[in-house]
């Protein structure tokens, strides 16, 4: 069989702002910026070429459509006080609706969704928490969440299509946006080998947070001597290091989580969609449409996960085949098992009956 790919979790189209906002949010003639987003800091910013940027550019598209003033704000320190103060300004500034993404706005926002009740704030991949770490979605909050379990479905679906039979996932942790990535993974590429008859080995290992980068690499290394063709690396925190394994064995990587990297290695790129999911919510706030103080989800079919065909190394998984898979996923008529109700990968395997795969639990 084939050596494996990485599938690459966003890599997106890079944007050129220099300045805080574009044409409309400089206009001399507007007093104040009604929608407003907040980076998690300098240098995870607009042009970050990864999720704050593809953020940025759903509010911008929306805004310059609808002729809405914007503008976002750069904390001038990485910190909590650093980004509530940006949301001061914000405020002042007159912002109805306030964006922010990263787990590092989940205090903030929880502190911020209570002092500020006039403003909505929509906050892409994360949920805010309240002073003990408990989830605490305000009335003018709403939580854009995505849906990693048919992340994980495709990218699993279209690696044993595409003719990977060794396959490897590895995660930065144990959290639950990681299992419904891993617990997709298997599912899809059960399926795709019970289609096409086959067996498929798989190794699966959650890391724990913080592990050191020498670590990650020293065990892609076993892997790949192995006889891992492919793995599935989830999480922007240990990327780098299956990519260097990866590079060395002349094996291939798919990718879960934002990533810059130049690794040819590359098989496709599964995106979630920031861009789309801020559009649409920044509809459905001034059409009067939103579930406020609710947990949104993106799936295929709201268009908040994808793959870049145009930027895929497939040779056997067609365009055709990505749309039917796509076209199944929407309709639901794949029922995929979600973490809460497997408990573990050994249930999951036993509960959904996956006979096709064998997988090794590291």
């Amino acid at each position: 069989m084939k050596r494996l790919a990485i599938i690459m979790f966003a890599v997106f189209l890079a944007v050129s702002a220099t300045a805080c906002g574009g044409s409309a949010e400089e206009a001399q003639d507007a007093p104040e910026y009604e929608i407003a987003m907040i980076t998690e800091s300098e240098t995870v910013s607009i042009d970050d070429e990864g999720n704050t940027q593809r953020a940025w550019e759903g509010l911008r598209r929306y805004a310059e459509e609808h002729e809405k003033s914007f503008k976002y704000y750069e904390p001038e320190e990485d910190s909590d006080d650093g980004r509530l103060m940006q949301i001061d300004q914000a405020a002042e500034a007159g912002a109805s609706v306030i964006v922010c993404c990263g787990d590092a706005f989940e205090k903030v926002i929880g502190a911020a969704q209570r002092q500020y009740e006039s403003i909505t704030f929509l906050y892409v991949d994360g949920k805010p928490v309240d002073d003990q770490g408990k989830t605490d979605i305000a009335e003018n909050c709403v939580s854009i969440t995505f849906d990693e379990l048919q992340a994980g479905y495709m990218a699993g679906y279209s690696a044993v299509t595409e003719g990977y039979s060794e396959l490897g996932f590895m995660a930065e942790s144990n959290d639950s946006p990681m299992k419904r990535y891993g617990y997709g993974f298997l599912q899809g590429a059960n399926q795709a080998a019970s289609e096409k008859g086959w067996y498929v080995d798989i190794s699966y290992k959650y890391f724990e947070k913080g592990e050191r980068a020498a670590d990650v690499q020293r065990e892609a290394e076993a892997w790949y001597q192995d006889g891992t063709a492919i793995i599935f690396s989830c999480g922007d925190s240990i990327f780098d290091s299956v990519a260097v394994e990866a590079d060395i064995a002349r094996a291939d990587v798919f990718v879960a989580g934002q990533v810059n990297n130049s690794t040819k290695n590359i098989l496709a790129t599964v995106v979630k969609e920031y861009g789309n999911g801020v559009y649409q919510q920044l509809e459905a706030f001034y059409e009067g449409e939103l579930q406020k103080g609710k947990t949104v989800v993106f799936g295929i079919r709201e268009k908040g996960i994808s793959i870049s065909m145009d930027k895929s190394r497939y040779e056997v998984f067609s365009q055709e085949d990505y749309q039917a898979l796509c076209r199944q996923l929407s309709a639901k008529r794949v029922k995929l098992m979600k973490p809460a109700d497997a408990k573990s990968v050994n249930r999951l395997i036993e509960k959904k009956n996956l006979h096709s795969i064998e997988v090794t639990v590291k």
